[in-house]
């Protein structure tokens, strides 16, 4: 009976968060999605008659982790890979844009005018509950609305 207390104590105490602001170098799709729906600018192009510039100045995909558990780890000297034990495990993936938008007159180049940098977010989290339940929650499938909409 001890040994199965100090078990559960140590899998209740021994958890970790782990936040990496990196992206990955090759973009999952989930990535890819998420950075396409924070960057979507809707409008009706067949009525423009500027010349747009856009820089994407911020493009990303930042990662964090929070784990109740016990990591996945390898045991020391003899190699022996141990699976990831997590009673709570929530990852959390947000996507971020930040679009400068510059308009020129199509016919003589001239800057007509500078728009305020636009900022697009996107999330999307998975959950694992007591090793076994796991879900997501995403803002992925929401489109953003035309912007003759929104006015």
């Amino acid at each position: 009976m001890p040994v199965l207390v100090l078990l559960l104590t140590v899998l209740l105490l021994s958890g970790c968060a782990t936040p990496r602001q990196a992206t990955v170098t090759q973009r999952s799709a989930v990535e890819q999605e998420l950075i396409v729906r924070s960057v979507e600018i809707v409008g009706d192009a067949t009525k423009v008659d500027l010349r747009l510039k856009v820089f994407a100045t911020v493009l990303g995909v930042d990662r964090g982790e929070t784990l109740i558990g016990i990591p996945a780890l390898q045991a020391p000297v003899v190699s022996i890979p141990i699976p990831e034990i997590a009673l709570f495990k929530w990852t959390r993936h947000r996507g971020l844009a930040e679009l400068q938008l510059y308009a020129y007159d199509p016919h003589t180049d001239q800057l007509v005018e500078g728009v305020p940098a636009a900022l697009g977010r996107a999330k999307y989290d998975e959950f694992k509950v007591l090793l076994v339940i796991g879900f997501a929650v995403s803002d992925l499938d929401e489109r953003a609305e035309p912007a003759a909409e929104r006015r």
